[in-house]
């Protein structure tokens, strides 16, 4: 019986393992920063990007066309599109993704050269072409690979041709145009079939291609770097489209995964405006992490970075009244102040605003003329010191930056340790206030005006963007301005239609 149980709880301990590491592979990873683009987001997309496309397109050039077919060569070259119009065009979202339609398209070719050649004969020419009426619709996957890359893929392509019209001329075209109902249809069917393979291909090679190339992880600085990559599969409604990311700060020498974990964000709602943006607190408290560990938040004030309007100096003699030990032990001496982060500092948000707490010591020295000016440790301070935090949405070099400015509102602080006896640290705190306002929360400022990055696609800018305040996080809600960067090119290779 003892060998039973021992049995049956050795099976018990392995089974819990086992459960708990696939609970552990199973739970959700909450995100760092969040977005979702709106419906009316890609409406406006749309709206701006139809005239840039167009402008593309017109007068492009289109691969010849070049074949075989029952003993016939034949070739369709020169190809190039006199007008192009897209009347209307739309982006949906929906289960299945994205799908882009485009109705009412248009274009013109005006001399093309046509040439034939058999074993018998040849002969040659040239072509006006019109398309009309004609619709398109191809739905659009965005996923994620295993290195948080986004991913696109194209899971279905229609494309229907309304009106073709071909008028030959040269050699024997008034033949050709009495044939070109014959070919019309065939024409149809094979440019439909090619539009789609083009749009396919384009989507799943070349656009699969340029944003795998966007990188997952951005340098901060010679410090830090930051995660974007994306944690889940994008989700998508009839409303909007959703992505998550990690949204954490890594060493640049030694990335290690933060101990802390992001909070779960509320549901999106219902959106009314383009685009929105969540940030957690996550991304600032483990930009915290990084540069505490990597001895980023230390500093030390000399007696020349006092500003000669402050009273006290750091000498000795400014505290003669306040602690009699120091003056005695140290009389007219120099001192200096080393601030030392003992801990990360702390970003927390709710619905009433931000504010960041700081954590350090305060080593108090003096350079001790009597041996050489050594810098000799005094006094030792624990200090805590509460800020609140503004935070705003600046654009530099066309790209949207979050950044932040803490206000002083106090410090706790108590004597952690001294070599000239024992004082009341408490006189002190005019001092203390002054050194936090001046210099703490100064080096903090440093961080929040250099601002973090919000990554967007490149040409999307925010227009009158509102911050509001949840439970550790902000969201951003904003209309935006597009201007797009983006250059059409066609794929060079040649393409055949077989009649």
């Amino acid at each position: 019986l003892r060998n039973l149980l021992y049995e049956m709880t050795i099976k018990c301990y392995i089974l819990s393992v086992i459960l708990s590491c696939c609970l552990q592979l199973a739970w959700p990873v909450n995100p760092g920063f969040r977005t979702a683009i709106t419906e009316k987001g890609f409406e406006y997309i749309v709206q701006v990007g139809l005239p840039i496309l167009e402008a593309q397109l017109n007068n492009l050039k289109i691969p010849d066309i070049k074949g075989d077919s029952d003993g016939v060569h034949y070739e369709f070259t020169n190809i190039h599109i006199g007008t192009f119009k897209i009347p209307k065009a739309s982006i949906t979202t929906g289960a299945g993704g994205l799908t882009v339609s485009a109705s009412g398209i248009s274009l013109s070719v005006s001399g093309a050269h046509w040439h034939y050649k058999t074993w018998v004969v040849s002969d040659s020419g040239s072509a006006d072409v019109s398309v009309s009426s004609t619709n398109l619709k191809v739905t659009v996957k965005i996923g994620r690979d295993t290195r948080g890359h986004a991913t696109l893929s194209s899971s279905g392509c229609q494309c229907h041709i309304g009106n073709l019209n071909i008028h030959f001329h040269g050699g024997a075209s008034w033949l050709y145009n009495l044939l070109e109902g014959l070919i019309i249809g065939t024409l149809e069917d094979s440019l439909s079939g090619q539009v789609c393979k083009q749009a396919v291909e384009a989507i799943n090679t070349q656009g699969n291609k340029a944003i795998n190339s966007l990188p997952v992880q951005v340098n901060i600085d010679k410090t830090a770097l930051i995660d974007y990559s994306i944690v889940k599969n994008p989700v998508f409604n009839a409303q909007y489209m959703e992505t998550e990311h990690k949204g954490e700060f890594l060493s640049r020498t030694k990335p290690h995964e933060a101990t802390i974990s992001p909070v779960a964000l509320p549901p999106v709602g219902s959106p009314v405006r383009m685009l929105y943006i969540w940030l957690t607190t996550y991304i600032a408290n483990t930009a915290g992490i990084v540069y505490e560990e990597a001895g980023e938040l230390k500093t030390q004030i000399t007696p020349d970075e006092v500003p000669s309007s402050i009273p006290i100096k750091l000498n000795t003699n400014s505290f003669k009244a306040l602690i009699p030990g120091l003056y005695n032990k140290y009389p007219s001496m120099n001192m200096t102040l080393l601030l030392n982060a003992t801990t990360p500092p702390v970003l927390t948000v709710d619905p009433k605003g931000a504010n960041v707490t700081v954590f350090g010591d305060v080593d108090v020295c003096v350079y001790d003329s009597k041996n050489g000016n050594k810098i000799t440790p005094a006094f030792n301070l624990s200090v805590i010191v509460y800020t609140n935090a503004t935070l705003s949405v600046k654009e530099e070099g066309n790209m949207p930056y979050i950044i932040g400015k803490a206000n002083f509102i106090g410090a706790k602080f108590s004597l952690k340790y001294s070599s000239i006896g024992s004082f009341d640290a408490q006189l002190l705190q005019d001092a203390v206030n002054f050194l936090c306002e001046g210099f703490v929360v100064k080096e903090l400022n440093k961080y929040g005006a250099a601002g973090l990055q919000i990554p967007l696609v490149d040409g999307v800018q925010l227009v009158n963007p509102e911050i509001k305040f949840g439970n550790d996080y902000i969201m951003i809600d904003t209309d935006i301005n597009y201007k797009p960067s983006v250059r059409v090119k066609v794929m060079s290779e040649e393409f055949e239609i077989a009649f």
